[in-house]
């Protein structure tokens, strides 16, 4: 085979080959797809920034954003504010955001993190680990759970007010 020839050959092989990793990758189901979100919120029990434990279940009867973050995560903090504010504006109505920070360093550093910036809700430290029973990819990801215990919506990435704000009016209308 000749020096041209060969170098034919290797290219079109690269581009077959190319093809075929590019069909793979788009045809794969996205993590979010392949993940079974549970019906109802499985049962959660945490430390708070106090160290006495805090359940889920504590919140029966409300509306929780459940919402897993960390301290060095860019987009949690960026969603801290809206966090704040929906607090404000629904608890009087029977809802609560629950944080759970997945920092390893636990409570010595989500509590000064919690008191700088405001944070008027009970927060969980998870010490780095993400209960298995919550599909959750990365920080930060939120589940809305119903009143009836039921999760009605998962939210990946940072949010809004606004994004979260539909929703939550109409878990409580429920």
């Amino acid at each position: 085979m000749t020096r041209k020839a060969k170098r034919r050959w290797l290219i079109g092989l690269a581009v077959v080959l190319g093809g075929a990793v590019l069909f793979w990758f788009l045809s794969a189901p996205a993590p979010e797809d392949s993940e079974k979100i549970p019906d109802v919120a499985p049962a959660l029990s945490m430390p708070g920034l106090d160290g006495k434990a805090v359940a889920l279940a504590d919140f029966r009867g409300k509306v929780v954003l459940l919402d897993f973050w960390a301290t060095w995560c860019e987009p949690c903090v960026e969603e801290l504010p809206d966090l704040v504010a929906l607090q404000k504006k629904y608890k009087a109505r029977g809802f609560t955001v629950v944080g759970v920070a997945a920092d390893l360093q636990g409570a010595k550093v989500v509590a000064p993190f919690a008191r700088a910036h405001g944070i008027n809700y009970p927060v969980l430290i998870s010490g780095g680990d993400v209960p298995e029973s919550y599909p959750v990819p990365g920080f930060p990801t939120a589940f809305l759970i119903g009143k009836d215990g039921k999760i009605a919506a998962r939210y990946l990435g940072g949010q809004t007010a606004d994004d979260f704000g539909r929703d939550i009016e109409a878990a409580l209308a429920r």
